[in-house]
């Protein structure tokens, strides 16, 4: 799989609840490993399964509750009109390519969440950030399909935001055909906090893709994150 132009490997937003052994990672490598075509098909949730849980604090536990929803479609340049049909028998030494990822970096990523206790030490060595341990007795995370809403009014400016910040994970400008990048941003309020993970992807005269997760915390319900 090819990497982008730009990769801000060092970027991170880390999400962390000590008392929970509650974690979540925006990470660069997860957010483009969702292009390619192999990650896509063993991460995509089955359409009938509205609840997963995972109560074992393991890494290979945490896939159950890291599947995602889509796939996006995929997306060809203008031009490619004017090359399916050229004849490549003619060519000498054409070799045919097997694609295995998508050129357009189009990820369905939205954050990876995870058992703090997996990850500390990980996260001490890769940033000296000393994020403590958690509470290694076992806590579940469940994820379900739910109707309730993101409060939106709750982020006017009416709640003033107390803390903020943007990090962008990748850019690329997809061999001058284009735009396409993968960025958080966040902001903390008294009383709550909001994430915005947004992809973008603008493909030169075929069509501009936006794939956005939204989450909202309200501090007073410690057990529920809307996303």
């Amino acid at each position: 799989m090819g990497m982008p132009d730009v990769f801000y490997g060092q970027n991170h937003l880390y999400i962390a609840c000590p008392s929970k052994n509650f974690f979540m990672d925006f990470c660069p490598i997860q957010s483009v490993s969702y292009s390619s075509f192999a990650k896509r098909k063993e991460t995509l949730r089955p359409k009938d399964l509205n609840v997963m849980e995972c109560s074992e604090p393991t890494l290979e536990a945490e896939k159950a509750i890291n599947l995602v929803e889509m796939v996006p479609t995929d997306l060809k340049v203008k031009e490619t009109e004017h090359w399916k049909d050229r004849d490549t028998t003619q060519i000498k030494d054409f070799t045919k390519i097997e694609v295995i990822s998508d050129w357009t970096f189009s990820t369905a990523y939205k954050g990876t969440l995870g058992f703090l206790s997996n990850h500390a030490e990980r996260v001490a060595a890769y940033t000296s950030l000393q994020l403590p341990k958690g509470n290694a007795d076992p806590h579940k995370i469940r994820v379900e399909v739910t109707e309730e809403q993101i409060p939106f009014e709750r982020l006017s400016p009416e709640n003033p935001i107390l803390h903020f910040g943007q990090l962008y994970l990748f850019e690329c400008d997809l061999e001058d055909c284009g735009y396409t990048m993968s960025q958080v941003r966040f902001r903390v309020m008294a009383d709550c906090f909001y994430v915005l993970l947004r992809f973008y992807c603008r493909v030169d005269g075929v069509k501009v893709r936006i794939l956005d997760t939204r989450l909202f915390h309200d501090f007073a319900t410690q057990n529920v994150i809307l996303r």
